[in-house]
């Protein structure tokens, strides 16, 4: 039974949508890491440096936005 799902998830990771969603969702999960990092960590320099890699992560989305 788990060969079958196996077979199915190898199949779905090589269409583009797949990995389209993939590469989203890891986008994603990364944005709101380092979004509970920039407002909860405890050490305000570690703070800071979270906002700057969320401002740098969102940044690289926007087109013609570029530094």
């Amino acid at each position: 039974m788990s060969s079958m799902w196996l077979d199915t998830i190898s199949t779905a990771v090589h269409t583009p949508a797949a990995v389209l969603v993939a590469a989203a969702c890891v986008y994603l999960v990364l944005v709101a890491i380092v979004t509970v990092v920039a407002s909860l960590h405890p050490q305000a320099d570690r703070r800071e440096d979270a906002r700057k890699v969320l401002g740098l992560l969102l940044t690289a989305t926007r087109p013609g936005r570029r530094r």
